[in-house]
């Protein structure tokens, strides 16, 4: 029993890390029908957003000791603005185009940015070490549990309860189902594609 729950919790814990990129993947495909593979790389340029020079005569801002709600909400921004700028130089360009050219642009975006990080970043593995107590460990049910483990099954589970209710109580979330829906359609019926696609 004790094996089964441990393996249980794993599993969790990596199944709503997938389920967040499933989210994402669905979400692009369902309004643009674009399978878009620089995803993920825009989720590397947010996990680079934490790195920043090691220079002693930095504020205690920086290397780790950065604010929680700051880092919660500054570094998601920069994943943003990414895949915003992404939108408007590379997908704006091609909006009209065949789903598999579409499909090749987002790997060469996704080719050219993992080549960029490499450049500025080097191929080094990087730590970034901002909240020590999540390698605490926590007794649940008998199980000796890293709190981070619980923290990467509650936060995706929030995330997709919000998703939800957005999508379902929101005029914005109306008008992405609309758009998935039919997206010629919906432009002729008022809602406009660039923020559609934005959001």
């Amino acid at each position: 029993m004790t094996h089964f729950l441990q393996t249980l919790i794993d599993a969790m814990s990596l199944g709503s890390l997938y389920a967040l990129a499933a989210l994402g993947v669905g979400l692009l495909f369902g309004i643009m029908r674009l399978i878009n593979f620089a995803q993920g790389d825009f989720v590397a340029i947010c996990a680079y957003a934490l790195i920043v020079p090691s220079v002693d005569a930095m504020p205690a801002l920086f290397m780790g000791a950065w604010a929680w709600p700051f880092v919660i909400v500054a570094v998601p921004a920069i994943g943003v603005a990414a895949a915003l700028a992404a939108n408007f130089l590379v997908f704006r360009q091609m909006r009209k185009a065949l789903p598999q050219n579409l499909m090749v642009v987002s790997f060469a975006l996704g080719f050219v940015i993992q080549n960029l990080i490499l450049m500025v970043q080097g191929a080094r593995p990087k730590v970034v070490s901002l909240w020590p107590t999540l390698t605490q460990i926590v007794e649940f049910a008998g199980q000796r549990i890293p709190l981070l483990q619980l923290v990467t099954i509650a936060v995706p589970i929030a995330l997709l309860v919000s998703m939800r209710l957005f999508m379902r109580n929101t005029s914005f979330g109306i008008r992405m189902r609309a758009a998935a829906e039919d997206f010629r359609m919906a432009r002729y019926l008022g809602i406009r594609a660039d923020l559609v696609i934005g959001l």
